[in-house]
């Protein structure tokens, strides 16, 4: 989605004060209201995009023109090609984990938050799955050549002047993407500012136990990507950092269950473990490599983003006791 539009970076800029309001409004009421924006931000765009796209399949300007090939492989290095194009379709899906990291805010969260990311997994899946279909059914051959398949589907279905109303729907889909992103990542910083592995003041929280300090703090940092960065490279090396940080995570889940103890079972289950992690840890090394090796310069940006950590970390453990000193 966020490669369909050029006009995405504007919008994203337009929007970034309001999302700092609802930042504001969030820190004040709590998660609740803050899902309460989401599912508002999320609805609407959804709302409108399938009222456009079902409205032009069914009775807009263009007749179903499948490509003629639609199976045919590339002529150059395809891996290469597939590693850089697996990219954004990893940061489309880098959310799904993001209702884990408000576990602590949540109703019996033994209960609701599997489902919840189960559900959203799934609805996501259908959701991008159907505009993968509409936009092979309206393109056709022609979606090979451009670089704005959703503004030229809405062209082609409804006229001159769809493209415009397809931006700002996305715009909003993103300002909800936002919101939901610095909501969870505060909730990162928190924990971690407890622990002592960041600096105290972001352990911070308001009078209804939203870690305010740090939602300011993520909301900033974002404010200022947006305005100085095309969205388009955003995605492209922050996706690489995700993935190589997804990878990490994926391996200190082998790390933690060799250090537990074996007479009380595991302390981490997954799910026909060994196997499904080593999927998915396999899968990102190999889109991680496959995309830098397509485009160097945009993974070195993201290799070197994942590489600040490490004497950050350092200088942290070194400025700041650690807890319970």
């Amino acid at each position: 989605t966020v490669q369909a539009e050029d006009g995405i970076r504007d919008s994203v800029n337009g929007l970034v004060g309001s999302e700092m309001c609802i930042r504001d409004r969030a820190n004040a009421l709590g998660a609740r209201m803050a899902g309460r924006a989401t599912v508002t931000l999320t609805s609407v765009p959804l709302v409108g995009l399938c009222a456009m796209f079902g409205y032009g399949l069914f009775a807009g300007r263009s007749e179903p023109v499948w490509p003629s090939e639609i199976l045919a492989m590339p002529a150059s290095a395809w891996p290469l090609a597939l590693g850089g194009a697996m990219v954004p379709v990893f940061f489309t899906y880098s959310g799904w984990n993001a209702a884990a990291y408000v576990a602590g805010e949540l109703k019996d969260p033994g209960r609701t938050l599997a489902r919840a990311l189960l559900l959203g997994t799934a609805a996501v899946t259908l959701l991008y799955a159907v505009v993968n279909v509409v936009l092979l059914a309206t393109l056709g051959d022609d979606l090979r050549g451009t670089g704005t398949p959703g503004a030229d589907a809405a062209m082609r279905l409804l006229g001159p002047g769809a493209e415009r109303i397809l931006s700002l729907f996305i715009g909003v889909a993103i300002l909800g993407s936002a919101n939901v992103t610095l909501m969870a990542g505060a909730r990162i910083y928190y924990a971690m500012a407890v622990d002592r592995l960041l600096p105290p003041f972001l352990a911070g929280t308001s009078r209804a136990g939203v870690p305010s300090t740090a939602l300011w703090c993520g909301g900033l940092l974002a404010a200022f990507a947006a305005a100085i960065g095309q969205v388009r490279e955003l995605v492209e090396w922050a996706s690489l950092a995700i993935m190589l940080l997804s990878c990490m995570t994926v391996v200190s889940l082998f790390v933690l269950r060799r250090r537990g103890n074996p007479a009380e079972g595991p302390a981490f289950l997954c799910p026909l473990y060994p196997v499904t992690p080593l999927i998915y840890l396999f899968t990102c090394i190999g889109v991680a490599i496959s995309s830098t090796l397509y485009a160097p310069d945009r993974a070195l940006k993201g290799v070197l983003l994942v590489a600040a950590g490490f004497p950050l970390y350092f200088l942290v453990r070194r400025l700041i006791p650690p807890a319970g000193d």
